[in-house]
């Protein structure tokens, strides 16, 4: 379980998980406090986000949806990774773009979240 630095990111992995099965990285975190490091932050989401896992696992990072819209375009832009939901992503066994499965919002968000979706 992998969750970025910002504290949003961190606590929600922390307490869907707890924290001793939490590792923070760098690398999830979020475009608005990337700065100057924002293409090395895209760069490891593309990696996560297309490197196998072992068979009988699965990856659960925790972080901001603007990276990953960044990283995997249109198909999970505005509505269809809405505040607060989770894609759900199969690494290709190649290590190339993975394949999305889809998305799912674990509640609605009253008044739409940020940016009314």
């Amino acid at each position: 379980m992998l969750a970025g630095p910002v504290a949003r990111a961190r606590d929600t992995a922390e307490l869907a998980f707890g924290v001793a099965r939490v590792r923070v990285v760098d690398g999830l975190l979020a475009d608005d406090y990337a700065g100057g490091k924002l293409d090395w932050v895209l760069g490891e989401h593309r990696r996560l986000f297309a490197e196998p896992v072992p068979a009988r696992a699965n990856r659960v990072l925790v972080g901001h949806r603007t990276p990953a819209i960044m990283v995997l375009g249109p198909a999970v832009a505005g509505a269809a990774f809405p505040e607060g939901a989770a894609l759900v992503l199969e690494p290709s066994a190649d290590g190339s773009s993975p394949l999305l499965l889809g998305s799912f919002a674990l509640a609605p968000i009253a008044g739409g979240g940020f940016h009314q979706c």
